[in-house]
C-alpha cells in the first residue's frame, strides 16, 4: 500500500513538472512570436518613441511633461535599455577608433566637461540617432518580464494544487495568457506591462498569507495601477483573501503608492497629467450612449471576437458558480465587480475595447482556481474547453501576427523608399502631410512634445545630419478644410513658407490632396517627383515646390 502511495506521489510530481515545462515552452514560443513579429528598424508613431524619450528624460534630468496612462513604471523600466544600449554602442565604437561618438567623448573629457554632463549628452545623442535599436531593446525587456511572470504563475499553480487536476489547472493558466487580444501587445505600451503585473498580482493572492507575501502582493498591484490606471479595479481582488490579511494588503498598497509617488512623480507632473490626459478622456465620450448604441457596439464586438467573448462568459461563470458555495461568495462578487468596472471603461473608450478587457483576463486567473476548488468535478470539462481554446487562439494569433508582420515589413520597405527619395532630393526643406508610417517627423515630434520640447535642437541637428534638411514642416488639415503649416519641433505656426533662396522645398502629401495645397499657397508651383504606393492606404506623392515665375 505504501509503495502504491509513493508511486502515485512520484507520478503526480512528474506530471506537474512536465506541465510546467510545457507551460514555459509555450510562453517562450509565444514571446518569441511577439518579438519576431516586430520588424526593425521601424519607428512607430505612438507610443513607442514616447516611452523611449520619457525614459531618456528621467536619465537626462528633464521633467516628463506627460505621463501616459500614467505609465510611470514603464518609463522607469525603459531606463535600463537606454543605459545598456548606449553602453553597447560605445563598446562597439571602441572597436572602431574612427567612430565619431568615441572621438566626441574623448574631446569632451579633454575639454574638462563634467562627467555627468557627458553621460547625459551621450545618452541623448545615442537615443535620437538610434531610436529603432532602442525600441528593440525596450520590447525585448518587456517580453522577458512577461516570460518571468508566466514562470512565477506556473510555479504558483504547481505549489497550490494538491489534486490530480494539475494538468487542467496549468492548461487553464496557459490559456489565460493567450487570448487573441494579446496580438495587440506587439510594441512598447503600458497595457502589456500592466497585464504582466496584473497576472503577478492575481497569482500572488494564491500564496500563503503572511507579512512578506502581503507586502509583495501590494507591490504588484501598485505597479500594475501605476503602469495602466484601468488595472486599478483589480485591487478589489484583495478582498478575496482571508479577512485577517486584507488590512495589511490595503495598508501595504497605500505605502507603496505613496513611495512610488514621491520617487517618480511630483505635483507639477500630476497637474500636467490631469490637464493633458484626464480631462480629454472625460470629454472624449462617444456621441451616443443610449441603449441601442451600446448594445450595437457590444454585439458587433462579440461577433468580431467570438473567442474573447467565450473567455469573458467563462470568467463570469467562474464568478457565479462559487456563490453557491459558502466562503467563495466574496470572490464571485469581487470578480463580477471587476468585470463591470472594465466594461464601464470600454464604454468610454470603445475604440480600444479589446485592450481594456485585459484586466478581466488577469482577474479570471484567481476566479478560475477558486472555481476549481469549489467544484472539482468541473475541472476535466473546463480543462477540455481550455485545450480547445488554446488551439483556436494559437491559430488566430498566428494568423494575426503573420499578417501584422507582413504589413509592417511592407511599410518598412515603403518608408525606406521614401527616406531614400528625401536624401536624393536637392532641396533642404521638407513639408510633410500627416502620412502615418512614412512620416519622418511625426513620431519624433510627438515624443518630443510629451518630453516638453527638450530635444528640439538635437532633433533638428539629427535631421540635418541624416537627410540634409534645414527645415522640416508639418502640413495639417483642419476640420474646416483649412491647412495649417507648423514647424515640427518648434510648434509655431507659419503663415507663409520661407526657405533660403538657394535651397528648394519638397512636399510629401497623400495623393489627391494637392488641390487644397495649391489653393492655400497660390504663389507656389509644384512638380511631381515620385509616387510611393502604400498597402491598404492612399499613395503618397512627393512634389518639388518652386515659386511661380512672374
Amino acid at each position: 500500500m505504501g509503495n502504491l502511495i509513493n508511486h502515485n506521489v512520484t507520478q503526480s510530481c512528474y506530471l506537474k513538472v512536465f506541465t510546467i515545462l510545457i507551460g514555459l515552452a509555450g510562453s517562450v514560443i509565444f514571446s518569441g512570436i511577439i518579438f519576431g513579429a516586430y520588424p526593425y528598424p521601424y519607428v512607430a508613431r505612438d507610443p513607442d518613441s514616447i516611452y523611449i524619450f520619457s525614459s531618456l528624460s528621467l536619465l537626462a534630468n528633464h521633467t516628463v511633461k506627460h505621463n501616459d496612462h500614467p505609465g510611470l513604471i514603464l518609463q522607469v523600466v525603459g531606463t535600463l535599455p537606454v543605459i545598456l544600449g548606449t553602453a553597447f554602442i560605445i563598446f562597439k565604437g571602441l572597436l572602431t577608433p574612427e567612430n565619431t561618438l568615441v572621438q566626441k567623448l574623448i574631446a569632451q573629457k579633454e575639454a574638462g566637461v563634467e562627467p555627468l554632463h557627458i553621460f547625459r549628452d551621450t545618452l541623448t545623442q545615442n537615443v535620437i540617432e538610434n531610436v529603432p535599436f532602442f525600441q528593440q531593446l525596450f520590447l525585448a525587456l518587456v517580453v522577458l518580464i512577461y516570460v518571468a511572470v508566466l514562470t512565477i504563475l506556473l510555479w504558483t499553480l504547481y505549489r497550490q494544487n494538491k489534486q490530480k487536476c494539475s494538468f487542467a489547472l496549468v492548461i487553464s493558466g496557459i490559456a489565460l495568457m493567450m487570448p487573441p487580444t494579446l496580438g495587440m501587445a506587439i510594441g512598447i505600451n503600458a497595457d502589456f506591462l500592466a497585464f504582466s503585473f496584473g497576472i503577478l498580482f492575481a497569482a500572488s493572492l494564491l500564496w500563503k498569507r503572511n507579512l512578506r507575501n502581503d507586502v509583495l502582493t501590494a507591490l504588484f498591484f501598485t505597479l500594475a495601477a501605476y503602469t495602466k490606471i484601468t488595472f486599478a479595479p483589480l485591487g478589489f481582488l484583495m478582498l478575496a483573501v482571508d479577512g485577517k490579511s486584507v488590512w495589511r494588503l490595503l495598508k501595504g498598497t497605500f505605502a507603496w503608492t505613496v513611495l512610488i509617488y514621491l520617487l517618480f512623480w511630483d505635483f507639477g507632473r500630476f497637474l500636467d497629467f490631469v490637464g493633458f490626459m484626464v480631462v480629454p478622456a472625460i470629454s472624449n465620450k462617444p456621441g451616443n450612449l443610449d441603449i441601442a448604441a451600446v448594445s450595437g457596439f457590444y454585439s458587433g464586438l462579440f461577433v468580431q471576437h467570438p473567442v474573447q467573448t467565450f473567455y469573458l462568459l467563462l470568467f463570469v461563470l467562474f464568478g457565479i458558480l462559487p456563490v453557491l458555495k459558502q466562503g467563495f461568495r466574496i470572490t464571485a462578487i469581487v470578480g463580477l465587480t471587476v468585470v463591470m468596472l472594465v466594461v464601464g471603461v470600454t464604454v468610454l473608450r470603445q475604440y480600444k475595447a479589446e485592450v481594456y478587457m485585459w484586466p478581466v483576463y488577469a482577474a479570471g486567473l484567481l476566479l478560475t482556481v477558486n472555481m476549481f476548488k469549489a467544484y472539482p468535478s468541473c475541472v476535466r470539462v473546463v480543462g477540455i474547453v481550455f485545450v480547445v481554446l488554446i488551439i483556436i487562439c494559437t491559430g488566430i494569433l498566428y494568423k494575426d501576427v503573420t499578417n501584422l508582420r507582413e504589413e509592417r515589413i511592407a511599410r518598412l520597405e515603403y518608408r525606406r523608399e521614401y527616406e531614400q527619395t528625401v536624401k536624393q532630393a536637392s532641396g533642404d526643406t521638407l513639408l510633410e502631410s500627416e502620412i502615418g508610417s512614412l512620416s519622418l517627423g511625426n513620431s519624433y515630434c510627438l515624443a518630443n512634445a510629451y518630453a516638453g520640447g527638450k530635444y528640439s535642437s538635437c532633433l533638428e541637428e539629427y535631421f540635418k545630419k541624416r537627410f540634409g534638411l534645414q527645415n522640416l514642416y508639418s502640413l495639417q488639415k483642419q476640420k474646416d478644410g483649412k491647412l495649417t503649416v507648423k514647424q515640427y519641433f518648434s510648434g509655431s505656426d507659419s503663415k507663409e513658407l520661407k526657405w533660403l533662396p538657394s535651397g528648394g522645398c519638397y512636399l510629401a502629401i497623400q495623393k489627391g490632396e494637392e488641390s487644397s495645397f495649391r489653393q492655400k499657397f497660390s504663389q507656389l508651383d509644384i512638380r511631381l517627383v515620385k509616387t510611393i504606393e502604400l498597402c491598404n492606404e492612399p499613395a503618397v506623392n512627393v512634389w518639388d515646390v518652386q515659386y511661380k515665375i512672374k
